[in-house]
């Protein structure tokens, strides 16, 4: 399951489930259509994996060409929430294999208490995230 919210600063994406091929198409279809009714072409994205249990091999296949697709309509940062730390591992492949927007976070809100403060300060700062931790 997902939804996308469109915010002042960008886009919000919040999956949960096991996100399979299916699933993954019918949002990257949905993202594409409110792509093209962003006005500002410059903006940040969060998106929310803290209730994803998994990611079938053939939808991490398929959101590997979403970065690049983001980037090239403006996306300048995203941050990603999760808990799950094989679900981290699964996306940190996905980027390691597709080096879009290097301007990427993670943030395991498990551990990181506060981690809405630094995500606010991070998307909207111009320097370095660590120093900013």
């Amino acid at each position: 399951m997902y939804t996308i919210t469109i915010h002042s600063y960008g886009l919000e994406h919040t999956f949960s489930g096991n996100l399979d091929h299916e699933e993954i198409k019918e949002w990257l279809s949905d993202s594409m259509d409110v792509l093209f009714k962003l006005t500002n072409k410059d903006f940040v994205v969060l998106i929310d994996m803290r209730g994803v249990e998994s990611i079938t091999r053939k939808g991490a296949t398929l959101l590997k060409g979403t970065q690049k697709t983001f980037t090239d309509y403006g996306m300048r940062k995203s941050i990603i929430l999760y808990t799950d730390e094989s679900v981290k591992e699964q996306l940190s492949y996905i980027s390691e294999v597709s080096p879009f927007c290097k301007n990427k976070r993670y943030i395991n809100t498990k551990s990181e208490t506060d981690w809405k403060k630094k995500h606010i300060n991070w998307l909207f700062s111009n320097g370095d995230f660590e120093t900013i931790l």
